[in-house]
Order: C-alpha cells, then structure tokens, then sequence
C-alpha cells in the first residue's frame, strides 16, 4: 500500500527540495501534489484523498494553521504535519487544537522529515510490535540494516510507561555509550513502548548500565509500567524470539511485584497447551 502525501510551501525551490526528499526515500509513499498555498490543497481535497499533508505554516491565502482546521474538520484521518521558521513557533503552537502530528523546523532536515513520515505511517498501519514484525519491510525501513550486524538485545516496556522513565533508560544508554557502544531504538504504540538496544560487545543490560544505575532506573519508574529484557541475539531473524522472552519476563508480575523482569530459559513453558486455548489463556492472564 502506498500513502498519499500532498505538500504545500510558497517557496517553490524548498517545495521541490521537500518533494525530492520524499520521493528517494523508498518507504511506500507517492507525493501526489505539490501546491503553493493551502487554498490549492483545500480544492484538491475537494476531490481527492489523501494520508499525509506537509504544509508551511506561513502561505498566502491559506496558511498552514488554516490548512490543519480544515482538515481536522473535513479529513479527519488525515495526517498534517508543519514546517515552521524558529521566528515562527509561538505562532507554530496553535495549530496543538488542529492535532497536527509533528513539526519541523527550516531548513527540513531530511533524516528529521523521514523519521516523522515513518512514526506516521507506523500510526496509519495501527501495528501493535508483534503485527510490525511480521511487516518486515516496514520494520526494515524503521530499523537500519547495519544495525542487525551488532550483537544485539531486545527490551520492551508495557503497561502505562512514564516519559521520565525512558528518559532515565536514554540517559543511562548515553552515558554508557562511549564503552559499550550502544544503540537504541524505540518504538511506541497501542499501549507497548518499546526500546531495541544494539551493542557490539555482547554484554547483558545488567552489565551495560551497571548495578547503581540500574536502582536507580527501578525507582524512576511508575508503579503501572512493566519493563521485560530479553536475553541476547545476534541475528535480524531473532527478534520474534526475543520478542517472546520479554512477553515471558513480563508474566513474571503476577507473581511478583517488581517493574524489571529478566528473561530466563526456565520461564518459557513449551507444548503444554493447544494453540487456540494458550490465546485465550494469554488474553486473559493479560487482562488480570
């Protein structure tokens, strides 16, 4: 399935500069306009669909905020996001009451434009992480493929995880990096916050963030969030593995009240039960 993006900027060398960037980009997109005010994007719409709009925030006739009130009225699964001067952004803040998705500063940076459009497409797709990593192409164009050279490990948090926890988790990650050469990765939707950690040196997490750190990263925690950590990978091909020890580690809390959870051999439980009636069972350990 391909999206359809529109892009709107009376600028026309930054227009094409945009569309350019857009069309080298190889996710599964087609630009399917280029217009210089909002005016133009509204009578297009008049006739036409479209998934994502990328508009300027100052055109004449229709400006960016007007183009985002219109389409939250009249397309509302329409996705905008807006290219804002730093002159610009208290004006910028406005357009919050038009859910606009994201913004971006000029001079559009092209790997800050990409990262926006593939968060939206994740969105669009409505994957939950075990749906993305059956996407493989998706996942690919998430994730790039130097990475999976790495020796690698997979954490995954679930539940209702707080902002200033996987701030700490970063923070951590950033301080180690420069000797354990790590990574990171994250993810978030339908409930699941996910963080993906590559490392060179085939190290645990324990031994990555140390013992005083990872104390404290247990106490900045919210007593509703679940962290599972699964063992080390290696390969791309792993990760529906790995994906499962979290799982395993997180099942842990009904028995024990704890918030990190570390994948064991021991605790995947194999062919005890009929396909059909583990998922029933697993929906309903899930929902207490």
């Amino acid at each position: 399935m391909n999206f359809k993006i529109l892009v709107a900027d009376d600028e026309y060398y930054a227009r094409k500069a945009l569309v350019m960037m857009l069309e080298k980009s190889g996710l599964p997109i087609s630009v399917n306009g280029d217009f210089e005010d909002g005016e133009e994007v509204i009578e297009y719409l008049q006739e036409n669909e479209a998934d994502i709009i990328i508009t300027d925030i100052r055109m004449p006739n229709v400006d960016g905020l007007e183009l985002a009130k219109y389409v939250q009225e009249h397309v509302p699964k329409c996705s905008v996001v807006i290219e804002t001067g730093y002159e610009d952004f208290q004006y910028a803040r406005n357009a919050l009451r038009y859910q606009v998705k994201d913004y971006l500063t000029k001079p559009i940076n092209e790997s800050e434009l990409l990262k926006s459009i593939k968060d939206i497409l994740v969105e669009k797709e409505n994957l939950d992480f075990a749906q993305l990593i059956q996407n493989k192409k998706l996942l690919d164009e998430l994730i790039p493929a130097e990475l999976w050279k790495d020796h690698s490990w997979f954490f995954m948090a679930k539940g209702e995880v707080s902002h200033s926890g996987y701030q700490q988790i970063e923070k951590y990650l950033q301080k180690k990096r420069t000797t354990a050469d790590v990574g990171s990765w994250y993810f978030k939707n339908k409930g699941e916050c996910i963080l993906l950690f590559f490392c060179k040196q085939k190290m645990d997490f324990k031994a990555c963030i140390g013992e005083a750190d990872l104390l404290q990263l247990k106490n900045s925690m919210d007593h509703n969030s679940w962290f599972g950590i699964s063992g080390i990978h290696k390969e791309r091909r792993e990760i529906e593995r790995a994906y499962r020890e979290c799982i395993y580690a997180i099942n842990n809390r009904i028995l024990i009240n704890e918030n990190l959870f570390f994948w064991k051999e021991e605790l995947e439980i194999k062919n005890l039960l009929e396909k059909e009636t583990l998922e029933i069972f697993s929906r309903v350990v899930e929902f207490g």
